[in-house]
């Protein structure tokens, strides 16, 4: 499944860096899921980025 986050992050003028301080997640991760979707991803960490975009959790998703 595409990932979102990055879009949605550029849109409201956020970095990736820090929405992963905000999440309390690496950027690596980010990185990683904009490289190969985000299937894996933990639905409590998913709900820590959008609190951190202030969207739900669905769309992060494509």
């Amino acid at each position: 499944m595409r990932s979102r986050i990055e879009e949605i992050a550029k849109d409201r003028g956020v970095s990736l860096y820090r929405l992963a301080k905000d999440a309390r997640i690496t950027t690596a991760a980010i990185y990683k899921w904009r490289k190969h979707g985000i299937e894996r991803a933990q639905l409590g960490v998913m709900a820590r980025v959008a609190d951190a975009l202030g969207c739900k959790v669905d769309d992060l998703f494509e």
